[in-house]
């Protein structure tokens, strides 16, 4: 996506940047999750063998961070900082609802698909978007938050601090037993990774 190209742009001076897609990452069901965080976290030990690192991640990715943050540090590699941007703790009503209600998931697809600037609408442009949503929101409903043993810095869209439970971003002062640094940014949840809010 554009949005994390600009972003790798803006620290690209500063630190060698390494994504990861998960559409490669061939798994279904119940073992996404994890196969998702084994995959990550061999790919980083592969391409960035020596030193320490900074994981971060939007949204969902975010919350995968963490857990491949943990798993690089079980390996021994040191994980010096964690940056999630809008990345909320999931409420598990909210989770189980994905699992046993797909009809759930349609005003969500609807307000990522506009949010993202992709065409709205149900007809084949839109079905490969829609397909990858719910593959991503059936394997965040296995998400188990946890402690995490390093510095955490949490982007909060000024939307999503006002719309969402408090709860589901103020969950991470109790999970980083490092430390929490929350900065407020303006916008909403897609504002944060583009324009002014994307450069802070």
């Amino acid at each position: 996506w554009d949005c994390y190209r600009g972003l790798a742009a803006r620290l690209g001076s500063s630190a060698r940047i390494l994504g990861v897609d998960l559409a490669a990452i061939d798994t279904t069901g119940a073992e996404r999750w994890s196969a998702w965080v084994r995959r990550c976290s061999e790919q980083i030990m592969s391409e960035l063998p020596e030193g320490p690192l900074a994981l971060g991640g939007w949204s969902m990715g975010g919350l995968l961070a963490a857990d491949v943050a943990r798993a690089l540090r079980a390996q021994g590699r040191a994980v010096e900082r964690l940056a999630l941007i809008d990345s909320l703790v999931p409420d598990p009503v909210e989770s189980a609802l994905v699992l046993d209600d797909p009809g759930a998931l349609d005003p969500v697809f609807d307000r990522d698909l506009t949010g993202l600037g992709t065409e709205n609408g149900s007809g084949e442009a839109t079905a490969p978007w829609r397909q990858r949503f719910r593959e991503h929101a059936e394997a965040l409903a296995s998400y188990q938050p946890r402690s995490i043993d390093v510095p955490v810095t949490l982007a909060v869209s000024e939307k999503s601090a006002r719309e969402r439970p408090r709860s589901s971003w103020m969950a991470w002062s109790l999970l980083a037993s490092e430390g929490l640094t929350t900065v407020l940014l303006p916008g909403d949840h897609y504002a944060l990774l583009s324009g002014s809010a994307g450069e802070r």
